[in-house]
């Protein structure tokens, strides 16, 4: 049976965001009865009774039949609700897809499922440092930060260009150097939207000292050194930078010591960024505050 081309009605917002919750169940490994559960009684229930009840259906439908996972009960809601859009019996105001579209899904729904497709768990990161360690990072260059610039300037606006063109240059008169954060706080978000459990991500909040070197610090420094406020220049300027963790960034961190004493700081809200521009920022708001390499 040939695969059905995702455009049209797969391509509803709605749609992609029940083919992605359903599917990050299954990578955490819930099972496909517990995740049509999920999906039908406590993220989408809202949708039933409603014109657009088909989108759920359908959508579900669909997406367990590519995993390999098409139960009973979602099948036969489905086609009943394919056949009833298809003869007029039921109908909605701008109905998202096109006749010979849903007769499709029909074909599909009816034929043979593949063999269940294997999910595997998707890489979370946990912080391995408490508040308060004071960490150390060697400025470096990643191996696609020439391609990846090159990419930025050609899909950004041209009065954009020079700023991002300078900050580049900054950036590049501290490679090899040395610079001190210490972790503020810890923020944590699950993987899953709506799940609360112990699979969940941690981002780390950072805060920058006023120091950079040629050699390896000593956490001694610090005791004499201040932070820099705020991190980024401009009027929406924000005093801490939130490093998302991965494999890459961890293996680059080196702690230098804990300061049990807690550091209270009120700060904005900042999105969380990869290494690289986390470097990228830092070497700014030094070379701002003429903490020159």
């Amino acid at each position: 049976m040939e695969l059905i081309m995702e455009f049209g009605f797969l391509n509803d917002g709605d749609v992609q965001d029940i083919r992605r919750d359903y599917y990050d169940l299954l990578s955490i490994g819930k099972s496909n009865e517990e995740a049509e559960r999920i999906i039908l009684e406590e993220v989408y229930y809202d949708m039933i009774g409603t014109p657009y009840e088909y989108y759920l259906w359908i959508g579900l439908a669909y997406y367990e039949w590519k995993a390999g996972r098409l139960s009973l009960k979602v099948k036969v809601k489905a086609v009943q609700w394919i056949e009833d859009l298809l003869s007029g019996v039921k109908s909605s105001d701008g109905i998202y897809g096109k006749q010979g579209e849903f007769e499709k899904y029909k074909n599909l729904l009816m034929s043979e499922q593949p063999k269940p497709r294997k999910f595997s768990k998707p890489p979370v990161y946990n912080s391995i440092w408490p508040v308060g360690s004071i960490i150390a990072i060697k400025i470096e260059k990643d191996k696609k930060h020439d391609v990846i610039l090159r990419d930025i300037l050609k899909h950004s606006h041209e009065k954009d260009r020079e700023w991002i063109r300078q900050n580049d240059e900054i950036f590049q008169k501290y490679l090899g150097k040395y610079i001190i954060l210490r972790i503020v706080d810890i923020k944590r978000w699950n993987y899953i939207r709506f799940i609360k459990d112990d699979y969940f991500q941690e981002d780390l909040v950072l805060a920058l000292y006023a120091w950079v070197g040629d050699t390896p610090p000593n956490a001694e420094i610090v005791k004499e050194t201040k932070f820099i406020f705020p991190l980024s220049p401009g009027e929406f300027g924000y005093d801490v930078i939130e490093l998302s963790l991965d494999r890459d960034c961890i293996n680059k961190i080196t702690l230098l010591s804990v300061d049990k004493n807690p550091y209270y700081l009120n700060y904005n809200k900042s999105s969380g960024v990869n290494f690289a521009t986390l470097c990228e920022r830092c070497c700014v708001a030094l070379f701002n505050n003429d903490i020159l390499p």
